[in-house]
């Protein structure tokens, strides 16, 4: 199983982070904030393990984007 983190910045979809871990019954994900800092932490059932901490977020910033930047932030699953 992999668990990822992907980022669309107006240059597509790229994928900044992922980690295999082993296929689980349940998982959790989780998103914390600390000021315009965003961290990333998945659950396996083994406890809260670090995916990305601390990863810039000023460009979800209207100050920074220019204006509105209609951001979505979200743990998402799917099977492929």
């Amino acid at each position: 199983m992999q668990v990822f983190l992907e980022r669309n910045a107006g240059k597509g979809v790229q994928i900044v982070t992922g980690t295999s871990i082993p296929v689980v019954p349940s998982l959790q994900l989780r998103i914390s904030t600390d000021g315009p800092n965003y961290s990333f932490y998945y659950d396996g059932g083994q406890g809260w393990k670090p995916l990305r901490e601390n990863d810039d977020g000023s460009i979800l910033s209207t100050e920074v984007a220019g204006g509105f930047v209609g951001t979505v932030l979200g743990p998402f699953a799917r099977q492929e």
